[in-house]
C-alpha cells in the first residue's frame, strides 16, 4: 500500500517529532470562502494489500482527529481499493476514536465529492521533488485529470495528550545549505522565486494556527544531512500579502539549535510563551 504524500523522508525531523509529539496531516481543504472544510489523508491499495487496515498508528489518527475536531471539521481517510474509492469517517465514541465506512464511489462520485469539499485553487507547483512523490499515488493524477489540485497539508503540529490539546504547529522547510543560512522570507520578494512558499503557500497553516489561537514555529531542516541533529528556529510572528515575519525579528538563518535535547527544550520552552501568528488577509 502507499500513502500520498508531498513530504520527503528526513531520519532526524522524524526523531525529533517522536520527542516533540509532533504529527503531520497530508491533506486540509478549504471551500471558496477560504473556511476549512476536510482534514484527510489517502492510501493506495495494491494486490495483496490487507484493504481492510489503515497504515497508520492508533496514536497518529487520535491525533489527526484532534487536530480536526479542534479545528471544527470532520477527518477523512480515502482509499482506493480495486478501482473504487472507500472513505472512512474518524468519529468519537466513549472516548475513543473509531473508523467508519461512510462512502464507496467510484470516480465520478469521488470527483464530485471532492468539489464539494475542495473549492480553493493551488497555483504554485510544487518543488524539491514533491511532484514526484505525490504522482506515486493515484489521487493527484485522477484529480488533475478533473481540472482539481491536492491543495495544502500541515507539516507538523505538537499535540499534549495529558490535555488533548493541540500545543502549536509547526512548518517544516528543508535546505540545502549545511549551515542552515536559507531565509524564507525573501521567497515573497524575489522576482522569480524557484523555490520555496509565496503568501498563499503559507495561508492555510498559518490561518489554522491563527484560529486555534496557538503558536506556530518554523524549522529548517538540513537536506543534505539528515542525520545531523541541527534545525534553524523561528516563531512566525506575522503573515501578510507582504511577507513573512518573525517574533522579535528573528530568523531562522540566525537561530541554529545543536544537539536534540537542546533542540528539544529551546523549542518547548520558547513556545510556552509565544502567541499566535497574526494573519493580514488579502484585500
Amino acid at each position: 500500500m502507499k500513502v500520498r504524500t508531498s513530504e520527503n523522508p528526513h531520519f532526524f525531523q522524524e526523531k525529533l517529532f517522536q520527542r516533540l509529539s509532533a504529527y503531520s496531516l497530508q491533506g486540509l481543504l478549504m471551500n471558496d470562502q477560504h473556511e476549512f472544510t476536510t482534514a484527510l489523508e489517502a492510501v493506495e491499495y495494491g494486490e495483496g494489500d490487507d484493504k481492510h487496515r489503515l497504515p497508520f498508528k492508533v496514536e497518529t489518527v487520535q491525533a489527526q482527529y484532534l487536530l480536526a475536531r479542534e479545528a471544527g471539521i470532520p477527518l477523512y481517510y480515502l482509499c482506493y481499493i480495486d478501482g473504487m474509492y472507500r472513505i472512512y469517517e474518524a468519529v468519537e465514541r466513549n472516548g475513543q476514536v473509531e473508523l467508519k465506512t461512510t462512502w464507496n464511489l467510484e470516480e465520478e462520485g469521488f470527483i464530485q465529492w471532492w468539489g464539494e469539499r475542495k473549492q480553493t485553487i493551488q497555483k504554485k507547483p510544487l518543488r524539491n521533488g514533491g511532484e514526484q512523490r505525490i504522482g506515486q499515488t493515484i489521487f493527484d493524477q485522477v484529480l488533475r485529470k478533473h481540472g482539481y489540485e491536492w491543495g495544502g497539508n500541515i507539516d507538523g503540529f505538537v499535540v499534549d495528550w495529558k490535555e488533548k490539546k493541540i500545543r502549536f504547529l509547526i512548518d517544516n522547510i528543508s535546505v540545502r545549505r549545511k549551515d542552515l543560512q536559507d531565509e524564507p522570507s525573501h521567497y515573497f520578494h524575489s522576482p522569480n522565486p524557484k523555490h520555496g512558499p509565496r503568501y498563499e503557500g503559507w495561508y492555510g497553516a498559518v490561518k489554522l494556527s491563527s484560529r486555534l489561537q496557538i503558536p506556530h514555529a518554523l524549522f529548517t531542516i538540513d537536506k543534505n544531512n539528515p542525520t545531523i541533529e541541527h534545525i534553524g528556529f523561528a516563531l512566525i510572528e506575522k503573515l501578510s500579502p507582504e511577507g513573512l515575519f518573525y517574533a522579535d525579528q528573528i530568523r531562522p538563518d540566525q537561530n541554529i539549535l545543536e544537539g536534540m535535547d537542546h533542540i528539544v527544550s529551546t523549542v518547548q520552552k520558547r513556545v510556552r510563551t509565544a502567541v499566535p501568528p497574526i494573519l493580514v488577509e488579502k484585500k
